[in-house]
């Protein structure tokens, strides 16, 4: 217990720091340095774990069989839409706004929507009633970030018109925020698909215990397709914007 509330602390904090640099990649489009984030975190890392320590991982993904396998990898396809709307909310808005909006709402959700799928008749109990609620204070969190986030960007517009004289770049910024707010709340409607898919995690975790993997590194069984098709849907849209942009 006391070692799982330490490893979900840490991942927390990587989770929070993981984006630190892009403030640092400024001289790069928001594009390239994602795609970059997406190829290392997404297609390199997982494999290569999952190569090093689950035993036979290939006769192991025969075991799952295709239709879970296919239900995955449509999940990781969703859940990525949401990983390059989540950081082009960064780039918009900052990582403060960005975090508030489409965490607030995928974290809400993602509990919701697993339970739903999977024990509906807990919707009417006691129970049921204090998730519901929980689920509506957060909402309420949500909406209180969009605001301050569209304050915050106001207050900017206002003190760039003030020292350039210029309405066009008060709007270019009031556009950029509301854009941030927007693809920030989207990414959190899509990013619960995560939580879709790791609902259906468990036989990939018990078919890599059973070919030999311990319990540390058997979820990058299922690391593996789903982030691999996470890469697809964040590849095309860096795609599109070298296209647009070449």
């Amino acid at each position: 217990m006391i070692t799982g509330t330490i490893i979900v602390l840490i991942s927390g904090i990587l989770t929070g720091l993981c984006f630190l640099p892009m403030r640092y990649t400024t001289n790069w489009s928001f594009e390239n340095t994602w795609f970059v984030w997406c190829i290392v975190s997404l297609v390199f890392i997982p494999p290569l774990i999952a190569w090093a320590f689950i035993p036979h991982l290939g006769q192991g993904y025969k075991e799952v069989g295709a239709p879970l396998i296919l239900i995955v990898l449509s999940s990781g396809l969703l859940a990525g839409m949401s990983g390059f709307l989540y950081g082009l909310g960064i780039s918009k808005i900052g990582l403060a706004g960005a975090n508030a909006l489409s965490n607030g709402i995928s974290l809400a959700l993602g509990s919701f929507i697993p339970l739903v799928f999977q024990h509906a008749g807990v919707i009417r109990t006691k129970l049921g009633f204090w998730l519901l609620l929980g689920l509506a204070l957060a909402l309420v969190g949500v909406m209180i970030a969009a605001f301050a986030s569209h304050f915050r960007g106001e207050q900017a517009s206002r003190v760039i018109a003030a020292g350039t004289d210029s309405a066009g770049a008060r709007a270019r910024l009031s556009k950029n925020v509301f854009l941030g707010i927007g693809v920030s709340i989207a990414a959190g409607l899509l990013f619960p698909a995560q939580n879709l898919g790791i609902a259906f995690a468990d036989k990939f975790m018990k078919v890599a215990r059973t070919f030999g993997s311990s319990e540390v590194f058997m979820t990058y069984a299922f690391y593996v397709p789903y982030f691999a098709s996470s890469f697809v849907s964040n590849g095309i849209y860096s795609v599109i914007m070298w296209r647009c942009k070449g």
